[in-house]
Protein backbone atom coordinates (compact mmCIF):
# COMPACT_ATOMS: atom_id res chain seq x y z
CA UNK A 1 0.00 0.00 0.00
CA UNK A 2 1.56 3.09 -0.91
CA UNK A 3 0.44 6.54 1.44
CA UNK A 4 1.33 9.95 0.25
CA UNK A 5 3.06 11.78 3.05
CA UNK A 6 3.82 14.78 1.23
CA UNK A 7 4.01 15.99 -2.20
CA UNK A 8 8.10 14.74 -2.10
CA UNK A 9 7.32 11.38 -0.08
CA UNK A 10 5.43 8.54 -0.71
CA UNK A 11 6.38 5.67 1.29
CA UNK A 12 5.65 1.82 0.90
CA UNK A 13 4.10 -0.28 3.94
CA UNK A 14 3.77 -4.25 3.32
CA UNK A 15 1.38 -5.56 2.47
CA UNK A 16 -1.57 -6.81 5.32
CA UNK A 17 -1.40 -10.34 6.50
CA UNK A 18 -4.01 -12.61 4.29
CA UNK A 19 -6.56 -14.20 6.81
CA UNK A 20 -5.80 -17.69 8.22
CA UNK A 21 -9.33 -18.94 7.13
CA UNK A 22 -8.29 -18.43 2.88
CA UNK A 23 -7.55 -21.77 1.40
CA UNK A 24 -3.59 -21.29 0.55
CA UNK A 25 -3.13 -18.29 2.07
CA UNK A 26 -3.95 -16.01 -1.19
CA UNK A 27 -5.92 -13.46 -0.30
CA UNK A 28 -8.76 -12.57 -2.48
CA UNK A 29 -9.81 -9.34 -4.18
CA UNK A 30 -7.23 -6.96 -3.93
CA UNK A 31 -8.29 -3.34 -3.76
CA UNK A 32 -5.86 -1.47 -6.66
CA UNK A 33 -3.22 0.81 -4.92
CA UNK A 34 -4.16 4.40 -5.03
CA UNK A 35 -2.56 6.41 -7.11
CA UNK A 36 -0.70 9.20 -5.33
CA UNK A 37 -2.13 12.92 -5.86
CA UNK A 38 0.99 14.06 -7.26
CA UNK A 39 0.59 11.41 -10.28
CA UNK A 40 -2.78 12.47 -11.02
CA UNK A 41 -3.80 13.95 -13.96
CA UNK A 42 -3.83 18.05 -14.17
CA UNK A 43 -6.88 19.93 -14.68
CA UNK A 44 -6.57 23.17 -15.96
CA UNK A 45 -9.49 25.63 -14.46
CA UNK A 46 -11.74 27.12 -17.12
CA UNK A 47 -12.33 30.71 -17.98
CA UNK A 48 -14.71 30.52 -15.13
CA UNK A 49 -14.10 27.83 -13.06
CA UNK A 50 -13.40 28.22 -9.28
CA UNK A 51 -11.37 26.46 -6.91
CA UNK A 52 -12.01 25.46 -3.49
CA UNK A 53 -8.43 25.91 -1.38
CA UNK A 54 -8.71 26.00 2.50
CA UNK A 55 -5.75 24.63 4.18
CA UNK A 56 -4.02 24.57 7.19
CA UNK A 57 -0.17 24.39 6.85
CA UNK A 58 -0.13 23.52 3.39
CA UNK A 59 3.66 22.79 2.50
CA UNK A 60 5.04 24.82 -0.50
CA UNK A 61 5.44 21.68 -2.75
CA UNK A 62 1.80 20.77 -2.45
CA UNK A 63 1.05 23.98 -3.73
CA UNK A 64 3.28 24.16 -7.01
CA UNK A 65 1.27 21.39 -8.06
CA UNK A 66 -1.91 23.05 -7.00
CA UNK A 67 -0.81 26.35 -8.85
CA UNK A 68 0.60 24.48 -11.93
CA UNK A 69 -2.44 22.54 -12.55
CA UNK A 70 -5.21 24.78 -12.07
CA UNK A 71 -3.33 27.80 -13.71
CA UNK A 72 -1.74 25.34 -16.66
CA UNK A 73 1.38 26.90 -16.06
CA UNK A 74 5.09 25.08 -16.18
CA UNK A 75 6.63 25.89 -12.97
CA UNK A 76 10.36 24.56 -12.61
CA UNK A 77 11.63 24.26 -8.83
CA UNK A 78 14.81 23.02 -7.18
CA UNK A 79 12.95 21.21 -4.07
CA UNK A 80 15.36 22.83 -1.93
CA UNK A 81 14.59 26.66 -2.67
CA UNK A 82 11.18 25.81 -1.44
CA UNK A 83 12.67 24.91 2.37
CA UNK A 84 9.91 23.98 4.88
CA UNK A 85 7.87 26.30 3.72
CA UNK A 86 4.00 26.38 4.85
CA UNK A 87 1.18 28.54 3.91
CA UNK A 88 -2.17 28.71 5.93
CA UNK A 89 -4.80 29.51 3.56
CA UNK A 90 -8.78 30.56 4.98
CA UNK A 91 -10.84 30.70 1.84
CA UNK A 92 -14.61 30.05 2.30
CA UNK A 93 -15.48 30.96 -0.81
CA UNK A 94 -13.75 29.09 -4.03
CA UNK A 95 -11.42 31.42 -5.66
CA UNK A 96 -11.11 32.49 -9.40
CA UNK A 97 -7.74 32.09 -11.12
CA UNK A 98 -6.56 35.42 -10.47
CA UNK A 99 -7.21 35.08 -6.96
CA UNK A 100 -5.61 31.98 -6.50
CA UNK A 101 -2.59 33.72 -8.83
CA UNK A 102 -2.56 36.34 -5.82
CA UNK A 103 -2.34 33.46 -3.25
CA UNK A 104 0.55 31.98 -5.27
CA UNK A 105 2.26 35.55 -5.34
CA UNK A 106 1.78 36.13 -1.52
CA UNK A 107 3.20 32.31 -0.52
CA UNK A 108 6.22 33.09 -3.08
CA UNK A 109 7.11 37.09 -1.43
CA UNK A 110 6.31 35.45 2.23
CA UNK A 111 8.81 32.70 1.98
CA UNK A 112 11.43 35.09 0.24
CA UNK A 113 11.22 33.67 -3.24
CA UNK A 114 9.66 34.64 -6.87
CA UNK A 115 8.78 33.62 -10.13
CA UNK A 116 10.85 34.31 -13.25
CA UNK A 117 9.68 33.74 -16.69
CA UNK A 118 12.38 31.43 -18.38
CA UNK A 119 10.40 31.07 -22.18
CA UNK A 120 7.90 28.20 -21.64
CA UNK A 121 8.97 27.88 -17.86
CA UNK A 122 8.34 29.34 -14.78
CA UNK A 123 11.70 29.14 -12.95
CA UNK A 124 10.81 29.40 -8.60
CA UNK A 125 14.10 30.56 -7.01
CA UNK A 126 14.78 32.70 -3.78
CA UNK A 127 14.79 36.37 -4.36
CA UNK A 128 18.15 37.12 -3.08
CA UNK A 129 19.72 35.35 -6.30
CA UNK A 130 17.51 36.58 -8.96
CA UNK A 131 19.24 37.57 -12.16
CA UNK A 132 19.78 41.12 -12.57
CA UNK A 133 17.47 42.32 -15.19
CA UNK A 134 14.40 40.40 -14.42
CA UNK A 135 10.94 41.48 -13.59
CA UNK A 136 10.13 42.42 -10.03
CA UNK A 137 7.84 40.15 -8.02
CA UNK A 138 4.75 41.46 -8.22
CA UNK A 139 3.22 44.12 -5.62
CA UNK A 140 1.67 42.23 -2.45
Amino acid sequence: MLTLTSASAVHAEPAPTPPSDIPGGIPGDIPPVPEPDNQRPCRPLGKNDTLRLDAAELPLSDLVRIVSCALDRNLMVAPPSLGQGLITVFAPRPLTRQDLLNVWHTALAANDLLEERRGALYLIRPARTARPGSPAPPPR
